[in-house]
């Protein structure tokens, strides 16, 4: 889960801004940054259910996609992400049931 401070003030379901970060999960998919599996926008937050490779952080690569939002659409990030090592298909299951 990736979460807006409480005064950002523009909603991730805007339709620009939400569009925009659905293409922007679609390139970093395309460019192999992400295997996404699932993107779900919120007004507030997102759900996600994303592979990494195993030569890219975690970390730094959803920094550099909040970042890159942060600054072209004036969304304001809270600091981290909630993450969840998935670790067999039951898991995988219940987590996108979840989303």
């Amino acid at each position: 889960r990736i979460r807006t401070t409480h005064d950002s003030p523009i909603p991730l379901t805007h339709e620009n801004t939400g569009r925009a970060l659905l293409d922007s999960a679609i390139l970093y998919h395309a460019r192999a940054h992400w295997h996404c599996h699932l993107f779900l926008l919120m007004p507030d937050h997102l759900h996600a259910l994303l592979v990494f490779p195993p030569d890219k952080k975690m970390s730094s690569v959803i920094g550099t996609w909040k970042s890159y939002h942060a600054k072209q659409h004036g969304i304001l990030w809270q600091d981290n992400f909630f993450d969840h090592r998935i670790r067999n298909d039951t898991e995988f299951q219940e987590k996108a049931t979840y989303i």
